[in-house]
């Protein structure tokens, strides 16, 4: 890949933005795809001037805009992305309005999509932008891991576990108990020169059932790219997207109505977590056990959330001041 654009000219349209702490450029031909990326990215401006939180090992995506790609799909179709990995290094990506490839040995991107992807900015932001963006920070030290994140007075707690084990509805009741929502997942997970956990979306997805415990959402549920149905929810401005101080509750629902809490060692919550990862984490096989035992280092639990994710809570408050008061 050069830095020209493919006719040979220069990129005119460019932006810099440190998302998830990692100086990344994008250049494009279209001032509307400039648009969509700060839409999706341009909460991360507020971190310029902040060095310390900041890698200076950059990665570029560059997005053309071509209209002889309209002939693949009609203007009124709903995108479905396929993403396929060819080998650790590369991720590709395509739909009927376009395609793109990622590749971390040069860490850039390059992708060709028709402006008809445009008019749906959420879901080109989550099936062609993020994918092209997020696989290149993935090997620049900000790693995925499963999980959501709250966070209060500079202390976050990881809620791990897998789909379907009560993350984003505990997360959701923690919001409306002064927690606020760091990550709804994945969390991303920096251990140089010092740990960080990342956040990047200040929505939550929450299952069809949640307005049993949140009669106040009035937000009807949504078909996402994975075909799954959620119902979309903001929560709040992303004014502080990192924390320094991090433990692990590993969420279960057990066979109990009330919530229980249990700790657990360092080693008991990488064997648990770093084991049969999802499609797409299984990238980080080699290397997510040790970011894990790092934010598990300062405490890691087992929570059975129980009937109600609300009446978790004060077993979560227990768990933020053992977190805050040290290992």
């Amino acid at each position: 890949m050069t830095d020209e654009t493919p006719s040979g000219g220069s990129w005119p349209h460019v932006l810099r933005l440190p998302v998830l702490g990692v100086w990344t450029r994008f250049a494009s031909n279209s001032d509307d795809l400039i648009d969509r990326v700060l839409q999706r990215y341009g909460d991360w401006a507020g971190l310029e001037g902040n060095d310390d939180l900041l890698t200076d090992s950059p990665c570029t995506v560059r997005i053309v805009v071509d209209p002889d790609l309209r002939a693949s799909a009609s203007e009124g179709d709903a995108p479905r992305y396929h993403h396929r990995l060819p080998d650790p290094t590369r991720l590709f990506v395509a739909t009927g309005l376009g395609f793109g490839v990622a590749d971390t040995r040069r860490f850039e991107s390059i992708a060709y999509v028709d402006r008809a992807l445009l008019s749906r900015p959420d879901d080109f932001a989550d099936g062609m932008l993020d994918p092209l963006t997020l696989f290149l920070l993935g090997a620049r030290d900000r790693q995925p891991l499963h999980a959501t994140a709250i966070e209060r007075g500079g202390v976050a707690i990881l809620l791990a576990g897998p789909s379907g084990s009560g993350k984003s509805s505990l997360a959701w009741a923690a919001l409306e108990s002064g927690f606020r929502i760091l990550a709804e997942e994945p969390v991303y997970i920096q251990i140089e020169p010092r740990l960080r956990v990342w956040g990047r979306t200040n929505r939550v997805r929450l299952p069809e059932d949640a307005v049993r415990h949140f009669p106040g959402i009035r937000q009807r549920p949504t078909r996402l790219l994975n075909g799954k149905t959620k119902i979309v929810v903001s929560a709040g401005p992303l004014a502080k997207p990192y924390a320094e101080t991090a433990g692990l509750c590993i969420l279960g629902r057990g066979d109990r109505s009330s919530p229980t809490l249990e700790r657990v060692t360092t080693a008991e919550a990488v064997e648990k977590l770093a084991r049969d990862l999802d499609p797409g984490f299984h990238l980080y096989a080699d290397t997510i056990g040790e970011r894990i035992r790092r934010v598990a280092e300062r405490g890691a639990w087992h929570l059975s959330v129980g009937d109600s994710p609300a009446d978790a809570i004060p077993l979560l408050e227990e768990v933020e001041a053992a977190l805050a008061s040290g290992p």
